[in-house]
């Protein structure tokens, strides 16, 4: 009967987050559903969710090729993403072939064991279950923490920018794509996964920037629409019903002080102040992580390097988070 009593005090909420987003975006062809909270078990422990999203550098372009030991994997932590490879994705993990082909990311994603597999899409088969990005990092340090089980949802594409770019995918939440189709991983991985865990969203990393930097309009608003990214990131994660507090830490990922980004001051400095005037947002600073050949894209070592810095972050903004809950409590 109580159960029943808490449902109903729920129904209410969850129409109108369906109504909102019929209004949003009822003419899409994907209907982004939120986390079915009045459906969940009862009984079901709650557990962290993190979020990985960004460009190729989020995607990962290291590999563990000709490295001895290849059977890395973290069985206590499972990933909600992309893994290995898909023929039809094959040639996708690009900005513009993701929006001329209409890439649909969320209809190939599901749960694996955390391993590499979740990187670079592009790469030939079999190679491309030794690419990943800064997950692995994360996914070794979650597996020495209790609880026993941990989860991250990963959604990051080789070449995207921040910035509304009509014939490339972005992540301007106005643009909608790849913003709507992360947000439906989000509330995929908790339905699929309501009846053994209650997850919800607690951190998100984003790997973002060096496609803005090659644009003097893009570097010049970056501030902004990543001000506008993290608030729409944060207000649609708790209106949906997939986190318990608006108040979700976020870290950046610095872009190197290279000279191929053009305008890499204004898109840094955009960062900095980011992490500064904003609460629970973190920075990375990635000016010391070694690259591939290429110069660009982080290494083994660089994406080890960005998981860990990462995952420090997250976790100090974590403690930092409760001690302010509990400071408020405290006032009440």
């Amino acid at each position: 009967m109580k159960r029943m009593i808490a449902i109903s005090h729920q129904i209410p909420r969850v129409i109108a987050i369906f109504f909102i987003i019929f209004l949003l975006y009822g003419s899409s062809a994907h209907i982004v559903q939120p986390c079915l909270t009045f459906r969940a078990n009862p009984f079901a422990p709650e557990r962290e969710l993190y979020v990985i999203a960004g460009q190729s550098n989020a995607v990962g372009l290291a590999s563990i090729e000709g490295e001895k030991n290849k059977s890395i994997s973290y069985p206590n932590v499972k990933i909600y993403g992309v893994y290995g490879y898909h023929t039809e994705l094959h040639g996708m993990d690009d900005a513009l072939q993701s929006k001329s082909h209409h890439t649909y990311w969320p209809s190939h994603a599901a749960w694996h064991t955390a391993q590499p597999g979740f990187g670079y899409k592009n790469a030939e088969p079999p190679s491309v279950v030794n690419y990943f990005g800064p997950e692995l990092k994360i996914a070794e340090l979650l597996s020495n923490q209790t609880p026993h089980d941990h989860y991250i949802v990963k959604l990051a594409v080789a070449g995207t920018g921040l910035a509304y770019t009509p014939a490339e995918d972005n992540w301007n939440p106005s643009s909608g794509r790849l913003f709507n189709q992360l947000m439906t991983m989000i509330s995929d991985a908790y339905n699929s996964r309501k009846n053994s865990a209650k997850l919800r969203v607690s951190g998100l990393l984003l790997v973002q920037g060096e496609t803005d930097s090659l644009n003097w309009e893009s570097a010049k608003n970056y501030e902004t629409n990543m001000n506008r990214f993290i608030n729409a990131f944060r207000d649609q994660v708790y209106a949906r019903g997939c986190s318990n507090s608006r108040d979700i830490p976020v870290v950046l990922a610095k872009i190197q002080n290279n000279p191929v980004w053009i305008y890499r001051e204004q898109v840094r400095l955009a960062q900095e102040r980011l992490s500064r005037d904003l609460a629970l947002v973190k920075l990375v600073e990635t000016d010391d992580f070694t690259t591939e050949k290429d110069g660009v894209h982080f290494n083994m070592h660089g994406q080890m390097h960005l998981g860990e810095k990462a995952y420090s972050h997250l976790a100090l903004s974590k403690i930092s988070q409760r001690k302010s809950h509990l400071k408020h409590e405290t006032q009440l």
